[in-house]
């Protein structure tokens, strides 16, 4: 229930402080006034966009604030998501500062501004005169029809489902244009591999290869040199001779000195590395063999590894060998594919089979639901002075999408004989707003609802149908707390409390001004509302009548 609320430099209105009460509100006042105001202040605090037109005075900040008795219980779980004190009123509080910036708090606690939307949801149910369009709407008479026969906890697990099957569809979607690609490209994709296989690069070592190309192309000048230095060494006045003669001569001395001694040993290392390398200059001519045809074949090797590395614009061969394992990778992606297809296929038949077998469920409980639905209505609509009325709820099957399997029209007529039609092709304005009240009469009485406010429900209405509106927003009062902007003396006189708006010209500016109104001044405010700003004796006596006093 809505305790308070408190409105401060919004619009026309400079300071207002509400205290509100169990039971059926009346807001009234001339066209104007700023009856509306209040609504626009609520939708502010409940988290809808503020604009820079709400400032009265735009050198302060506009602050809206209100109060709620809830159940604690029922909340437990809104003020563990959101980490707020758990208490047994709401407090919520709306600041909107000059430059725009604004800032929100429930129960003091800074809080973002969706969640003031996501509590605002649970607290208040606003009808303004924009929502009579929405009777026509399949996703409003889906909403009722799964208000009214409790369907909620059934379609979250269809919703969840309906997600899971599309996000199925989508993986299978993706793959299956993947796949399209990869056929596209596949066969040059299988013969680049091919031709970097076709080389064998894995097994082969570049750089030996080089160093064997430049020994056979070399052949005869290498082993010219390896014969060179072993003549040099071995020939009789060679190297090695000489070495004989130094360490001849010096083995005589070299007790004589230990440094001559430490000379000798050296030169003796001197020799026996002088003859191994003679050794191998003569085994040199034997290993480097002059043999064009094998100098031809790995000149061709390591030509087409240099092209394949100018192809594809790589300066080594191990950038090569990742392209090689990068095309391998994408061709056995390519051979699992229709594996994972396959799969995905079967994935997304069991989604759907899940998701018709609940949907199939939601169609049911929502047939069962539209029959006594629409007989209530009618039943309410008959106390409207609507005694012709006719509402069906037509239900079909659709294929699924997010909010089920079914189809819903609102079938109506006001009229004895007519052909029920879609309401939102044939109803009347008047018309409408007796179904909208009577819709939400009805699903007051199904379920525990929020603060219901109306704004001219009773719109293209007047005299006895205007009184049995004032009847039964008296009458589901005692299921909700109900306030309703009104121009209608006959409903404002069932409320159970009063409110006039008007405006003050007596100032600089014009203001606004919300009153609550005593028992005397409820009889001159209706008194006015049915013959003008000087009522007559008769109208006032009519107000009384009309109040009971």
């Amino acid at each position: 229930m809505l305790c308070s609320i408190k409105v401060q430099n919004f619009a026309l209105i400079d300071q207002a402080d509400l205290s509100f009460h169990e039971g059926f509100t009346a807001i009234t006042g001339e066209t104007g006034s700023g009856k509306s105001i209040l609504l626009g202040a609520i939708g502010l605090l409940l988290g809808q966009r503020a604009e820079s037109k709400i400032f009265r005075n735009n050198d302060q900040k506009c602050i809206i604030e209100a109060s709620f008795d809830i159940d604690k219980n029922a909340w437990m779980s809104f003020f563990e998501q959101f980490d707020l004190d758990i208490e047994d009123q709401i407090h919520i509080r709306r600041e909107i500062l000059p430059n725009g910036k604004s800032r929100s708090f429930i129960n003091d606690t800074p809080v973002a501004l969706h969640i003031l939307k996501v509590a605002g949801e649970w607290l208040v149910d606003i009808h303004s005169q924009h929502g009579q369009s929405l009777i026509g709407k399949r996703s409003f008479q889906l909403e009722v029809l799964d208000m009214a026969g409790n369907c909620e906890s059934i379609l979250e697990r269809y919703r969840q489902q309906f997600d899971e099957w599309q996000n199925e569809q989508t993986q299978l979607k993706k793959i299956q244009e993947q796949r399209d690609q990869w056929l596209a490209s596949v066969d040059f994709i299988q013969f680049q591999l091919d031709e970097m296989e076709k080389i064998g690069l894995v097994q082969l070592d570049v750089s030996q290869l080089e160093a064997e190309a430049t020994g056979l192309q070399h052949a005869e000048e290498i082993q010219s040199s390896g014969e060179k230095i072993h003549h040099m060494i071995t020939h009789e006045n060679g190297l090695n001779a000489q070495f004989n003669v130094l360490i001849s001569s010096i083995t005589k001395t070299s007790e004589l000195h230990p440094v001559l001694a430490s000379i000798l040993e050296r030169l003796k290392s001197c020799q026996i590395e002088l003859n191994d390398i003679a050794s191998e200059a003569a085994d040199l001519g034997g290993d480097i063999e002059n043999n064009p045809q094998k100098l031809s074949d790995i000149q061709e090797k390591l030509g087409e590894i240099y092209r394949l590395q100018q192809k594809h614009r790589v300066q080594t061969t191990q950038e090569l060998l990742a392209l090689q394992e990068q095309w391998q990778h994408q061709l056995d992606q390519y051979q699992n594919v229709d594996d994972q297809i396959e799969t995905l296929i079967e994935k997304v038949a069991r989604c759907e089979q899940q998701l018709m077998v609940t949907g199939e469920l939601l169609h049911q409980r929502r047939s069962e639901a539209a029959e006594e639905l629409s007989s209530l209505i009618i039943e309410k609509l008959q106390t409207l002075s609507m005694e012709h009325a006719q509402l069906q709820i037509e239900l079909n099957r659709q294929p699924p999408s997010l909010d089920g399997i079914t189809d819903i029209r609102f079938m109506f007529t006001a009229n004895k004989g007519s052909m029920a039609l879609p309401i939102g092709e044939v109803a009347s304005g008047g018309e409408i707003s007796r179904v909208m009240l009577a819709i939400k009469s009805v699903l007051s009485l199904k379920k525990s609802m929020p603060v219901l406010i109306l704004d001219e429900i009773d719109q293209g209405v007047s005299g006895e149908v205007a009184k049995k509106i004032g009847q039964l927003l008296q009458s589901v009062s005692h299921q909700m707390q109900i306030i309703a902007i009104t121009h209608l003396p006959q409903v404002a006189a069932k409320a159970n409390h009063h409110f006039k708006v008007r405006k003050d010209h007596s100032g600089e500016r014009t203001i606004t001004i919300v009153e609550s109104l005593s028992a005397k001044e409820r009889i001159q405010e209706i008194a006015e509302m049915l013959s003008g700003q000087t009522p007559t004796a008769s109208a006032i006596a009519n107000a009384e009548d009309l109040l009971k006093v």
